[in-house]
């Protein structure tokens, strides 16, 4: 079977860990992606018209204003959301 592991996946150094299970550059490089470079962590202010603009990776999404909550989805045919909290 395949794993994050080297040697599992057809006994090869493939893997994202070495053998001890200490990471490698590949998956520190992952790691980032995925916590940082992808990720949108972001404090937004409304306008007058109480809306903002949102510039995000395709996802789900969770909003929170005023003690609410709501959930969305940025796809790549996502032009505009309304919310209402």
């Amino acid at each position: 079977g395949w794993d994050l592991a080297d040697g599992a996946g057809l006994h090869a150094p493939s893997g994202l860990l070495r053998l001890d299970n200490s990471p490698k550059p590949s998956y520190r490089t992952l790691k980032k992606l995925i916590k940082e470079d992808w990720a949108t962590d972001v404090t937004l202010t409304t306008d007058a018209n109480g809306q903002v603009i949102l510039h995000g990776v395709r996802g789900a999404y969770e909003a929170t204003a005023d003690g609410g909550r709501a959930d969305f989805v940025l796809s790549k045919d996502t032009h505009a959301i309304k919310i209402a909290m």
